[in-house]
């Protein structure tokens, strides 16, 4: 059954380098439509499980200066691309240097929503996204 390839097939006609297949928004906002209807461009995201990266922005990171200013991926990710909440990480040079152009999935197409059908009792994909640092919960309605 290709149930889950079918629900998040995707052709890109356009320079792509990460797209995040299952992640938190930092923000309730709603992201802008992207290049195909099933992506949106990306918001500043946290809690980033999983994500695919295209060669180039591989490439990109690994120039960047990171492993000489060494802090958590999911920080530096997000920062390449959005807004970072954290001054101090704006500032590094590692992140000043790069930046990359990030989509994400719909939140009702990501990859928990799809394994939730199929593996209904996963702590994870019902456990609540916080939003922010301290923000709201947000209560998983099936």
């Amino acid at each position: 059954d290709n149930k889950f390839l079918s629900k998040v097939s995707v052709k890109l006609h356009e320079p792509w380098d990460l797209i995040f297949l299952h992640s938190v928004k930092y923000e309730p906002v709603e992201e802008k439509p992207g290049p195909s209807p099933n992506l949106k461009i990306a918001v500043h995201r946290k809690i980033t499980d999983a994500y695919c990266l295209s060669l180039a922005a591989a490439e990109k990171i690994s120039n960047s200066g990171f492993r000489q200013c060494l802090f958590p991926f999911d920080d530096f990710l997000p920062a390449l691309f959005s807004h970072h909440p954290r001054p101090d990480i704006r500032r590094l040079d590692c992140v000043k240097t790069v930046t990359l152009v990030a989509y994400t999935f719909p939140d009702n197409m990501a990859l928990s929503t799809v394994a939730a059908e199929e593996a209904q009792y996963s702590d994870n994909n019902v456990s609540p996204a916080i939003y922010g640092d301290h923000g709201c919960a947000l209560e998983y309605i099936n």
